[in-house]
C-alpha cells in the first residue's frame, strides 16, 4: 500500500470514528466528565507516583483529598447558598414587578420620543431580534441543564470511569498508539503531547480564572450591599467560562437587581464588574493561562457563536478548547507536509 492510500485509509477511519461518536453522542456525557476529572487529577497523581507512591494508592489519595475539599464546600458554602437561593426565589415576584414598572416607563418615553420613522423601525427590529436571541439562548441553556439532570445516573459513572482512565492511562495511550503504523507513532506521540498541553492547560486555567471571577464578584457585591451576592457571584463564575459573552451574561442578574433599587447602585455594579474583568484580563489570565490556547479574539468569538448554533450552551463551553485542538492538529499537519516536501 503506497503512502497516498495509507493517508486516504487513515482519513476514512477518522471520519467513520467521528460519525460513530456523533451517532452515540447521547451516552458520551459521563465520558466527557470522566475525561475532565482525569485532566484535573492526573498532575497530582503523577506527582505522588514520582514520590514512589503506588499508582492506585496515589489515585485514591487524590480522590480522598478531592472528597475532603468537596465536603468542606458542602458544609460551609452550600447552606448559605441554599438559604440565599430560597430568598432569591421568594423575592422574584416583587423584583419582576419593579422591572415591569421600569420597563413600562422606559418604553413609554421611547414611544413619545420624536424619532424619524426609519430610525424607529430599525430600533424596533433590533429590539425584536434581541428578544428572540435572548429567548433562544435561555431556552437552550435550560434544555442543557435539564439534559444534565436527566442523565444523573450516567453522571454518577464519571468518577468510576475517571478512576479507570487515570489508573490505566499509560496503557490506554500505548494501545491507541499501537493501532497506528510504526512510522507514524513518533509523530502521533508528539501531536498527542501538544494536544494534551493545550487542553489540560486550558481546562485547569479556566477553572481557576472562573473561581477568581466568581469569588471577587461576590465579595464586591457584598460590599455594595447588593442582595444575593453569593448567588450572583456563582453565576458570574459559571458564565465566565464562555469567552467574551460570559461576563456580559453573568453581569445581567446583578444589573437587574440594581435597577430595581437605585440608578447609582447600577452604576456601582457596572464599575465593579468592569474592574473585576479588567483584573481578570490584565493580570489573572496572562498569569494562569500563559497564552496556552493561542487563538485570535476573532477566532474565539466565531468558535463560541458556532458552538452555540450547533450545540447550544454546551457548545459555547467546549467551542474554544475544540478550536484550539483543531488549530494544533492543522499546524502539526502543515509542519509535517512542509518537512516531507523539503526532504523530497
Amino acid at each position: 500500500m503506497n503512502r497516498r492510500a495509507k493517508i486516504a485509509l487513515s482519513a476514512l477511519i477518522v471520519l467513520l470514528s467521528v460519525l460513530f461518536l456523533y451517532r452515540v453522542r447521547g451516552v458520551l456525557m459521563p465520558f466527557f466528565f470522566a475525561a475532565l476529572i482525569t485532566y484535573l487529577t492526573v498532575p497530582a497523581v503523577n506527582l505522588l507516583v514520582r514520590k514512589q507512591v503506588p499508582r492506585v494508592m496515589a489515585i485514591l489519595l487524590t480522590y480522598a483529598i478531592f472528597i475532603l475539599v468537596a465536603s468542606a464546600i458542602i458544609v460551609f458554602v452550600v447552606p448559605p447558598l441554599v438559604a440565599e437561593l430560597d430568598k432569591f426565589i421568594a423575592a422574584l415576584p416583587e423584583q419582576a414587578r419593579r422591572l415591569e414598572e421600569l420597563t413600562g416607563d422606559t418604553v413609554g418615553r421611547y414611544h413619545r420620543a420624536p424619532l424619524p420613522a426609519p430610525i424607529r423601525a430599525a430600533v424596533d427590529e433590533g429590539i425584536v431580534q434581541g428578544q428572540i436571541f435572548l429567548r433562544g439562548f435561555v431556552r437552550r441553556g435550560v434544555e442543557t441543564l435539564l439534559g444534565l439532570f436527566s442523565q444523573t445516573l450516567f453522571l454518577l459513572l464519571s468518577p468510576v470511569l475517571a478512576y479507570y482512565l487515570t489508573r490505566d492511562l499509560q496503557a490506554i495511550q500505548a494501545g491507541l498508539l499501537g493501532l497506528a503504523p510504526l512510522a507514524w507513532q513518533a509523530d502521533l506521540l508528539e501531536l498527542g503531547q501538544r494536544l494534551n498541553k493545550v487542553l489540560s492547560g486550558y481546562i485547569r486555567g479556566q477553572l481557576l480564572v472562573s473561581l477568581f471571577v466568581g469569588a471577587l464578584t461576590a465579595f464586591g457585591l457584598f460590599l455594595l450591599k447588593v442582595p444575593y451576592a453569593l448567588i450572583i457571584g456563582l453565576l458570574a463564575g459559571i458564565f465566565d467560562v464562555i469567552p467574551y459573552f460570559g461576563p456580559v451574561i453573568g453581569a445581567v442578574p446583578a444589573i437587574l437587581l440594581g435597577i430595581g433599587r437605585s440608578p447609582w447602585l447600577v452604576l456601582y455594579v457596572i464599575i465593579l464588574i468592569a474592574i473585576v474583568h479588567e483584573i481578570e484580563g490584565s493580570v489573572v489570565v496572562p498569569l494562569i493561562m500563559q497564552e496556552v490556547v493561542g487563538l485570535h479574539p476573532v477566532a474565539v468569538i466565531f468558535a463560541v457563536l458556532a458552538g452555540a448554533e450547533l450545540w447550544g450552551a454546551f457548545g459555547m463551553l467546549v467551542a474554544v478548547p475544540l478550536t484550539a485542538a483543531l488549530k494544533v492538529i492543522l499546524q502539526f499537519a502543515l509542519e509535517r507536509l512542509i518537512t516531507s516536501r523539503v526532504v523530497k
